[in-house]
């Protein structure tokens, strides 16, 4: 009998289509996720009866309910997990869609940079003030990389106007392509399915979890490390099989397309791909952080619960609570600007740039900021002083959201 060694064990996702937990319309195609490790499980609620007998035995054991949970760890690479961070700040993925656009278009360097499509219209190609567009295919470097679009104007809706790092743009005219995906927080759920593939046994096995909806999106950026991020998971109910399409499971009389393709996204680290952390300034642009940053973390929490119901083991649902943003940035105490606004409760801005030399990545943007951490303290001698800032992030009327999200690269999409 082979043992299954957890380096052969498959993670495979697809969004659910046909209501929370249902069986899905038509075939699903389970996409191969990469990630560093996984604790998903199917959770088995059970009572013993309390009935007492003279001889002390008991007699009864029920099973009372069933739940999904558990967390999935991987490395922060471009694109790859997208849908599901989508899905944990609540945007609606129908609406927030991977933007892509090809054409000629006219680079004009300047303080404020534009861009010209030659027939497209930037907005009939689904782009927007305020979220970051990704140039490939031009012929001078500098341009191939991710620019925050501060406008679209002009006839048609043809010019894309760039002031944040305008003065990286070289002026040429090309055949380009300019993709971009954003995120916005907002109150649209969204659950997947969620299978394992255990290919060591004599008959390879399949464990599969639907009505999977993402409670908790962490992200951590250490100096020197690789980005890393992982999703917190609760949901309806767990199978098991040897064939994954058997009756009375999630994909039950169909033939899901089970892909073996893994992305190829290289994954993001602190030290070489952090470009910039934003701080202050006016959204949607901000202004760079000219303090040295040692670690930054960002929690995103929806606060999810089960809703036991009469008749039945599984949850009826599961549903939000409070959008809960929060997160540290540990920063060497080289002034007292940051500490000023912890101080006075000011209210400010915070984003991570999280890129690579040619703009794939995530960038973070919370446009609602206020600091909740400590002043700095001196621990002893042959140390650095740090200032360690808990944040807390709140709605903010101009960007209309708590937090926005754009993932740029090759779409990989669950």
């Amino acid at each position: 009998m082979a043992i299954q060694t957890s380096n052969t064990v498959v993670l495979r996702a697809v969004r659910e289509n046909n209501g929370w937990g249902e069986v899905y319309s038509g075939t699903p195609t389970v996409t191969p996720m990469r990630y560093t490790s996984e604790d998903i499980k199917h959770v088995k609620t059970t009572r013993m009866s309390e009935c007492m007998r003279a001889d002390r035995q008991r007699l009864y054991n029920f099973e009372t309910g069933q739940d999904v949970s558990g967390t999935i760890s991987t490395e922060l690479a471009p694109n790859e997990w997208a849908t599901l961070i989508g899905g944990a700040v609540g945007a609606d993925l129908a609406t927030y869609t991977f933007k892509t656009l090809t054409e000629s278009m006219t680079f004009t360097a300047g303080a404020s940079a534009t861009v010209v499509t030659t027939s497209t219209s930037w907005v009939t190609a689904g782009f927007a003030a305020g979220m970051w567009v990704k140039f490939s295919g031009c012929a001078n470097a500098a341009n191939n990389n991710a620019y925050l679009i501060s406008s679209i104007g002009g006839a048609g809706h043809k010019t894309l106007t760039i002031t944040l790092d305008a003065t990286s743009i070289v002026t040429e005219t090309v055949s380009a392509t300019a993709v971009g995906r954003i995120f916005k927080s907002g109150t649209t759920l969204q659950s997947w399915v969620l299978e394992k593939y255990f290919p060591d046994h004599a008959s390879p096995s399949y464990m599969g979890f639907n009505g999977c909806r993402v409670n908790e999106w962490s992200l951590r950026a250490v100096a020197r490390e690789i980005i890393t991020h992982s999703f917190g998971i609760v949901g309806k109910r767990g199978w098991s099989s040897t064939t994954g399409t058997a009756t009375g499971e999630w994909f039950s009389g169909l033939s899901p397309s089970r892909g073996t393709t893994y992305s190829t996204a290289e994954p993001i680290t602190a030290s070489a791909n952090v470009a910039t952390i934003y701080e202050g300034g006016s959204y949607p642009a901000m202004a760079a952080l000219s303090n040295s940053v040692r670690e930054i973390t960002l929690n995103v929490n929806n606060n999810m619960r089960s809703l036991p119901k009469v008749s039945v083991k599984t949850p009826a649902g599961v549903q939000p609570g409070w959008h809960d943003v929060t997160g540290t940035m540990v920063v060497y105490f080289e002034d007292s600007t940051l500490v000023g606004k912890l101080l006075n409760h000011t209210a400010t801005m915070l984003r991570i740039k999280a890129t690579s030399s040619t703009g794939n990545g995530i960038i973070v943007t919370l446009p609602n900021v206020r600091y909740t951490g400590e002043t700095p303290t001196v621990g002893g001698a042959n140390q650095d002083v740090v200032v360690p800032l808990n944040f807390v992030a709140m709605y903010d009327s101009t960007a209309a959201c708590t937090i926005q999200v754009d993932c740029l690269g090759a779409d990989y999409t669950i």
